[in-house]
């Protein structure tokens, strides 16, 4: 019959003091800021620009920078799609062809519709439909799908993307 000796409580303690610690990993370098950009965002920024004054100097450092290359700039198609239908109404079809066109010369990468953005949209629908409109359900799918920070004029997205987590620059874009 064989008989095993415990160790004390005092020894085991000191034996995990003892063991080798392994020293902790450095954070990974950070890779370029990645936004997901709402139509109005582009308005606005324009008129900064242009004007010179504006909302869009909340955002015109995150733009200037999509646009120089140091970050990475995702619009959904469905965005494309509304803004295309906002600026005919706002000025006129020439006038939304030429601002549609400078957007899609621009570093911006635009993300078609697929099936996990459509579905992710649609889910966002179920939730928060009573709130949110269809591009602004892929402005947020599109967002969840590519970690990234909105940038929005729309306060439903903010709501909805401060709900699901997700980093958001709002930019009230008429008083």
């Amino acid at each position: 019959m064989s008989h095993t000796v415990e160790k004390p409580e005092e020894e085991k303690a000191k034996e995990q003091v003892e063991a080798p610690v392994e020293a902790p990993k450095p954070p990974a370098p950070p890779g370029p800021q990645v936004y997901v950009i709402d139509g109005d965002i582009f308005t606005i920024y324009y008129d900064v620009k242009v004007i010179g004054v504006g909302p869009g100097t909340k955002i015109e450092a995150q733009i200037d920078s999509v646009l120089l290359g140091g970050a990475v700039g995702y619009v959904s198609e469905a965005t494309m799609a509304k803004y295309f239908y906002t600026l005919c109404r706002r000025y006129s079809l020439e006038e939304a062809v030429s601002r549609i066109e400078r957007i899609r010369t621009s570093r911006c990468v635009f993300v078609p519709v697929d099936e996990e953005i459509s579905t992710r949209a649609a889910k966002l629908l179920c939730k928060y439909g009573d709130k949110l409109a269809l591009d602004e359900a892929f402005l947020v799918a599109t967002a969840q799908a590519k970690n990234a920070t909105i940038l929005t004029t729309s306060e439903s997205v903010r709501d909805v993307a401060q709900a699901e987590g997700l980093p958001v620059v709002y930019v009230k874009a008429r008083p």
